[in-house]
């Protein structure tokens, strides 16, 4: 009994000094995450807004978008968007479109989908099925009657990353028609 107890008192001490030591470095490391994170969503940004000679990339608070501008114009939008219906979690994506009204591109900023199937709607591939494509389209997969190929083997991601897309697709449409 008193062995049991010892173990247990040695496994409570250690399990302190690992919670404190992990709680230590969380919080050390927590602005220069923030700012990893920052950089990866702007250069996100920037990637899908194709940027092309002449054009200006900024971040548009108040539209809650990032813009690609030329001659004080905006030719394209970005926006961020998400779904919590992943297969293996919540999906954050950024969607981009062209001031026409069609998808320019599209990428994956954060998901746990299964690596091999669920993950490839990070994929170019993926991302040139919806290229081209209108704003107003059935951002649903063709399985469930829309407009969306799925990556296979995947559907869940593939509806994930369509409602991910459909809620895009809804703002920078209001954002095209409010112009």
């Amino acid at each position: 009994m008193r062995e049991l107890l010892r173990l247990t008192f040695l496994l409570a001490i250690f399990c302190a000094l690992s919670a404190g030591v992990l709680a230590f470095v969380s919080t050390r490391t927590e602005k220069a995450r923030a700012g990893v994170a920052e950089a990866r969503r702007l250069d996100a940004a920037r990637r899908v807004l194709h940027l092309a000679d002449g054009e200006t990339f900024r971040e548009d608070k108040t539209l809650g978008a990032f813009v690609a501008e030329k001659d004080g114009r905006i030719v394209k939008a970005a926006v961020e968007c998400g779904s919590p219906n992943g297969y293996g979690g919540p999906i954050r994506a950024i969607v981009s479109a062209t001031a026409d009204g069609r998808i320019l591109d599209f990428a994956v900023l954060e998901a746990s989908e299964t690596p091999g199937l669920g993950a490839k709607i990070g994929s170019k591939d993926f991302a040139r099925r919806l290229g081209g494509m209108p704003l107003s389209s059935d951002w649903r997969v063709k399985r469930d009657g829309g407009d969306v190929d799925a990556v296979t083997s995947a559907t869940i991601s593939s509806r994930a990353a369509c409602e991910a897309v459909a809620s895009a697709a809804g703002r920078l449409e209001q954002m095209i028609d409010s112009r």
